[in-house]
């Protein structure tokens, strides 16, 4: 429907809307799309104190490892809770392969089990925090993220996608794929850009760009005898 429109009109739009005008055509189109499938979660008239998803203390949360208790998330689950198509799909999992996922931490609630994230934007170096509320069985229940489109509490956004595709990374695989600070990265300065095929050269035969000179110690200089 919207992929159709001009960017005028799709601006036009969105500032009906009070949405964020950034981006390309498609980013446009797409947080069109998203509005109208939330209802326009993130208009002043649709929003109210009880749309605010209640998380537990922050002082319960733990950062996610190995030993941490998770529910049986999976790819199915993303799916279903999401109504992404198979690109939408990808392109959310590049983007946490891709170590947009700064940190994330775990809170055990009864029956369920509360997620809670940052996520970098993809633009600007910046971060959202982002909330997930899972059930013991691996259904996402509730969602919510700090960016325009993740008000509510069901939030849709692609930080909430790259939240989940961590958690059920880790559920999986026992990996978790955060961003790396530049102390974190091994140093690769040091190793050959491209792999040396050809066979090797004795010292002697190397070429020579200049001519060789002999070093002198004392240089005679030129004296004038009158």
């Amino acid at each position: 429907m919207y992929s159709s429109w001009r960017v005028s009109e799709l601006k036009a739009e969105l500032t009906k809307r009070g949405a964020s005008l950034r981006g390309r055509k498609a980013e446009l189109v797409e947080r069109l799309e998203l509005y109208d499938r939330n209802f326009n979660f993130g208009s002043a008239e649709n929003q109210s104190d009880d749309d605010a998803m209640e998380v537990p203390d922050v002082r319960t949360y733990r950062d996610i490892n190995a030993t941490s208790l998770l529910p049986h998330l999976t790819q199915t689950h993303i799916r279903q809770y999401f109504c992404f198509d198979d690109k939408k799909i990808k392109e959310a999992k590049a983007l946490y392969e891709s170590r947009y996922l700064v940190l994330a931490r775990v809170s055990n609630v009864g029956e369920n089990t509360f997620i809670k994230g940052y996520c970098k934007k993809t633009m600007k170096q910046l971060q959202y925090e982002v909330n997930l509320k899972l059930h013991k069985s691996g259904i996402p229940q509730e969602s919510n993220c700090e960016c325009p489109a993740g008000s509510g509490t069901e939030a849709k956004c692609k930080h909430v996608a790259v939240l989940l595709h961590g958690v059920e990374h880790m559920v999986h695989n026992k990996i978790l794929l955060l961003h790396q600070v530049c102390t974190q990265k091994l140093q690769d300065f040091h190793m050959p850009k491209t792999r040396f095929t050809s066979s090797p050269i004795a010292a002697h035969q190397l070429p020579r760009n200049k001519a060789k000179k002999r070093f002198c110690p004392f240089p005679i200089q030129k004296v004038d005898y009158i």
